[in-house]
């Protein structure tokens, strides 16, 4: 089975996916790599994602394998299957050892310049250290997040496209409420208008100590 490869179809998929509740960051993925497939073959066939996958190949697995996911999906909406799938081989993840958290932490507070962003900086290592949470999700963390009355920071969209809650600790809880405060210092008292553009309320933009 093979079919013309229409901008058509495209966008009928991710219409799909959207429908489903699918994240726009998830879809805009899908859309730009099955768009360069639909552009790089004349129909929409087995045999043509079958060639178009190796094009990836000098790719992470993880990356290879989410590429021929997207692959499959796409082809089985169109009752194509495509059942060719990238092994991940199986190893640990890499973690940072107490002496590199160390030098970090002493590195942060040893810098010549910008050190008016001291305190804001440290406790965001304090912050990923104490809660496990990935780069992405800590440069995306607002103030909205933080619950003080509860001891939580919610998660939005972290992997796998997954809210999620993590406990704050007692002492990560005073340096990230000080923070907040620096942070309102910093952009005015219009919280709500600013936070409309995703500036003021995230912590990563606060420089002041």
């Amino acid at each position: 089975m093979c079919l013309n490869p229409s901008p058509d179809l495209l966008f009928s998929y991710l219409s799909h996916l959207e429908s489903r509740g699918l994240s726009e960051q998830y879809t805009e993925k899908i859309d730009d790599h099955i768009g360069k497939y639909l552009r790089a073959f004349k129909e929409v066939s087995f045999q043509s994602a079958k060639t178009f996958l190796p094009r990836s190949v000098h790719l992470m697995p993880r990356t290879r394998a989410r590429y021929s996911a997207y692959l499959k999906g796409f082809l089985g909406y169109y009752g194509i299957p495509f059942d060719i799938g990238v092994k991940i081989p199986s190893s640990l993840p890499h973690y940072i050892s107490e002496a590199e958290t160390r030098k970090l932490y002493q590195t942060i507070r040893d810098k010549e310049t910008h050190k008016e962003s001291c305190f804001r900086d440290l406790t965001l290592m304090d912050t990923a250290v104490m809660t496990g949470m990935r780069r992405g999700e800590l440069a995306n963390l607002r103030i909205r997040d933080l619950s003080f009355e509860t001891n939580r920071i919610f998660v939005r969209k972290g992997k796998g496209d997954r809210d999620r809650v993590i406990p704050m600790h007692p002492k990560l809880r005073d340096n990230l409420n000080t923070l907040c405060v620096l942070a309102v210092s910093d952009f005015g008292t219009h919280f709500d208008r600013r936070d409309q553009a995703g500036k003021a309320s995230c912590l990563m933009a606060s420089r002041t100590c």
